[in-house]
């Protein structure tokens, strides 16, 4: 039974809106939420200490040199026992990329003596200022330290003033348990044992 055009007209204007729009499928129920998983105290320190340094316009050069340093170890604290492995077993010039370096500025006989007597411990501190979430500045001046150092020793070992002076020099850039196991690991330099 077909229906007049009167009466089509009268349902479809019953079926539509005041508002002449036409009419609206009601919307679908909002799907829920996934729950967020929850962020790890680490990465959640790694965050807020990244935020503050980008953010905070207040820092003092010395607190934001120790927050970056503070973010530096956290970040290798992060790494996985086969990366901490694989660095500090990668040969010296890999280790090396990390900070800008290259051999250090000797003649040739005593950079050969270099590579063959010291280079070990060259490996040593960067592993040593990768754990420690040393800067590439912080970490290439170290090094150039050593060779100064070890350039100076004369068959006895440093003064302990004069470790302390060159390490003061350093500033906030080391905290003193930093500087201490510095002295210590340059005390084993001195007297040859074993570069671990």
């Amino acid at each position: 039974m077909a229906t007049d055009p009167i009466t089509q007209n009268a349902e479809h204007a019953a079926a539509t809106p005041a508002t002449g729009a036409p009419p609206v499928a009601p919307a679908a129920a909002p799907k829920p939420a996934l729950a967020a998983a929850p962020v790890p105290p680490q990465e959640a320190q790694r965050i807020a200490l990244t935020k503050e340094l980008i953010e905070n316009t207040k820092l003092t050069d010395e607190e934001r040199a120790a927050k970056t340093t503070e973010l530096r170890k956290l970040v290798a604290s992060q790494s996985t026992p086969e990366e901490n492995e694989a660095y500090a077993s990668a040969p010296l010039a890999e280790q090396r990329e990390m900070y800008g370096l290259q051999d250090p500025s000797l003649p040739p006989t005593m950079l050969q003596n270099y590579r063959e007597n010291f280079e070990g411990w060259e490996s040593g501190l960067l592993v040593s200022a990768r754990a420690n979430g040393l800067d590439a500045a912080t970490t290439r001046e170290l090094r150039d330290l050593g060779v100064t150092l070890g350039l100076r020793v004369d068959g006895k070992p440093l003064a302990e003033a004069d470790l302390d002076y060159e390490l003061k020099k350093f500033g906030t850039r080391l905290n003193e348990s930093q500087k201490k196991s510095l002295k210590q690991y340059w005390r084993r330099i001195e007297g040859g044992g074993g570069a671990s």
